[in-house]
């Protein structure tokens, strides 16, 4: 997956030569180039080049670039990845191995801004599930959606590694496009809570009832930290506070508007019945991806509010009768209004592109 970061493209498919067969590559980049793809792309015997309309979001691509591979196993990368000498030595080696439809590779960050390399790393790592059988795997489109796997998942040994190179001067620009996205995507109800436990379960429907308020409501600030709190182990429910990304998810859904805010949750309620923006949408459909170009170029759009518009207009459409009276292009002016609070260091980061682009909504929202 890639946008506007073509010779990183190239660069990741120079890597991969002799270490996969096959390619399948989504660029979603503004001004299409494959000038420098054309070489590296040579050196594998099958590929496909998807050039798709920008959504904001990588994992709402991955369903329709699976549905175009042929292999069995599948390795997902973006174009700020990268696998250790010892996963490209072993790679065939273990899927040919392995019994389980999917494996999970620790992934240690590297940020370039502060001159790190994949030795000298001081990020934490973690394990993403990103090596896995075609066929047993799929994506829903949520933000930092990993792979729903029908079948077994294991861990690959530490010495296999996938290193992401990160900027920590850009993350909150990244984190305010996520958030924004997750307005729509990631809301949190009360019933999503205690599943595993009947226990739990019952005692939180108890709480909520004396609270005055059903398993379906969208849970309060204070009640999402204490169930966090609660869900911690150990002394950590002493200790525990929200991250700072929790914390401005929090703030950004919490300054909106009454009816924003109920018109958002509703509109996230509708995109679950699907799991995600994927079936949502029908991104599935190559029919769909074709006609996103001329409507994206249409509204003229950054491409995360593109999108929103597009879920908010899916909404209306699949519910005529929606009481609320909201428009979609004066949710998305509302909506950049509370991130540019919550998120004031980003502000003088948004590429000219983008700056241009918002400018457009401030424009068609002002004509109302």
């Amino acid at each position: 997956m890639t946008r506007n970061e073509s010779a990183k493209a190239g660069e990741l498919l120079r890597d991969l030569v002799g270490v996969v067969d096959e390619v399948v590559l989504v660029d979603s980049s503004d001004e299409w180039s494959i000038k420098d793809l054309e070489e590296p792309l040579k050196a594998f015997g099958h590929s496909h080049v998807l050039r798709l309309p920008p959504l904001g979001l990588a994992e709402l691509y991955r369903s329709y670039a699976l549905s175009k591979v042929c292999g069995e196993w599948v390795l997902l990368l973006d174009s700020d990845e990268r696998i250790n000498d010892a996963l490209k030595r072993d790679i065939r080696r273990i899927v040919t191995e392995s019994s389980a439809d999917a494996l999970m590779i620790q992934r240690q960050p590297v940020d370039e801004s502060r001159g790190e390399t994949p030795s000298g790393s001081q990020g934490i790592p973690w394990y993403k599930t990103r090596l896995f059988r075609r066929s047993r795997a799929q994506f829903f489109g949520l933000v930092h959606e990993q792979p729903t796997v029908r079948g077994s998942i294991r861990s690959l040994p530490p010495e296999y590694k996938m290193i992401h190179y990160v900027n920590s001067k850009t993350y909150w620009s990244k984190a305010r496009r996520y958030i924004k996205l997750d307005v729509l995507l990631g809301r949190w109800r009360y019933d999503r809570f205690g599943q595993d436990s009947s226990l739990i379960r019952w005692g939180l429907g108890l709480y909520v009832k004396l609270r005055g308020k059903r398993l379906s409501d969208e849970v309060s600030p204070f009640d999402l930290y204490l169930i966090k709190r609660l869900a911690a182990r150990g002394f950590k429910k002493l200790t525990y506070a929200p991250n700072e990304y929790l914390r401005r998810k929090v703030s950004l859904i919490s300054s909106l508007s009454p009816a924003t805010k109920r018109f958002s949750f509703d509109v996230w309620g509708d995109v679950q019945r699907f799991k995600g923006a994927i079936g949502y949408l029908e991104l599935n459909s190559e029919s769909v991806w074709g006609s996103l170009w001329d409507c994206y170029r249409a509204k003229n759009l950054p491409p995360d509010d593109f999108f929103l518009y597009k879920v908010m207009e899916k909404f209306y459409e699949r519910n005529p009768d929606y009481p609320l009276d909201v428009d979609p292009i004066k949710v998305l002016k509302e909506l950049n209004s509370a991130a540019d609070k919550v998120f004031p260091e980003t502000v003088s980061l948004a590429p000219r592109d983008g700056l241009v682009k918002q400018k457009r909504v401030n424009e068609l929202f002002e004509g109302e």
